[in-house]
């Protein structure tokens, strides 16, 4: 399927963001080479950090967050519950229309969504997508919970998309829409949505670092990513805020 893969982060202190990534969120190692281990869920790669302790964040091009997708409403109401017993502090929690999410960040500053989608059918109406920004019912996705406690992210959670602080929206659009061939689904001031397969979103991009702002994968934060998509040769490109992305050949189900 097409479909974000592995984000690949640039981190100062690995051992500090590993038990955040495996206690906190969940995450199981799947590799470790060197100094760059590989998270997931149920055997499938989810984030690879590298190990960079001398890089510096740099304002600039990248991430905004990556979202982590959940298969039900339930397995969210057991995270969010995971989440406030263990006092962790979060950004907010969001109805989307189409989506819940919380949002919230890792110990260096990188940003986090995880989500559930709702039904297809649920996302608007004569095929047009509606999303919004309301308020989640956090009480009542924590009453839908699964009764066990939280341990592990559950067997079909993928990485659902990514959210990009962009040099310029218009020209980072189109580079996702000309060149990588998605569709145009949605605007949001400073920021436009697009994706494959008519979903609500695989890349959003936004002009909320600042205008013209380059990208630093040298930088701690996003490093690269990885996008499973049919419609080019496997390889690496670069849009054209300096944002490097590993084109990965799709199996289209």
């Amino acid at each position: 399927m097409r479909r974000i893969g592995t984000v690949h982060l640039n981190v100062r202190d690995l051992k500090k963001q590993l038990q955040f990534y495996q206690n906190t969120l969940g995450m199981t190692q799947t590799d470790e080479q060197g100094n760059t281990v590989t998270l997931g869920a149920a055997g499938l790669p989810l984030l690879t950090l590298h190990h960079t302790p001398d890089a510096q964040r740099i304002r600039g091009a990248g991430l905004y967050h990556f979202a982590v997708l959940l298969p039900s409403r339930a397995d969210l109401g057991q995270f969010i519950r995971h989440i406030a017993e263990k006092q962790i502090p979060v950004q907010g929690a969001s109805d989307h229309h189409v989506s819940e999410a919380l949002y919230m960040a890792d110990p260096e500053g990188n940003g986090i969504e995880i989500y559930r989608d709702r039904q297809k059918q649920e996302w608007g109406q004569n095929g047009q997508i509606e999303m919004t920004t309301a308020r989640m019912d956090v009480e009542a996705v924590v009453q839908s919970a699964k009764p066990e406690p939280f341990t592990v992210l559950p067997e079909g959670t993928i990485m659902g998309h990514i959210h990009l602080h962009a040099s310029n929206v218009p020209e980072a659009a189109r580079f996702y829409l000309d060149t990588l061939k998605m569709e145009h689904i949605a605007d949001y001031p400073g920021a436009q949505f697009m994706s494959y397969d008519h979903y609500h979103h695989h890349v959003a991009v936004n002009a909320w670092a600042g205008q013209g702002v380059p990208a630093h994968p040298e930088s701690l934060g996003l490093r690269s990513y990885e996008l499973f998509s049919d419609v080019l040769p496997a390889g690496t490109l670069t849009d054209p805020s300096g944002i490097v992305i590993d084109i990965k050949p799709a199996v289209l189900a």
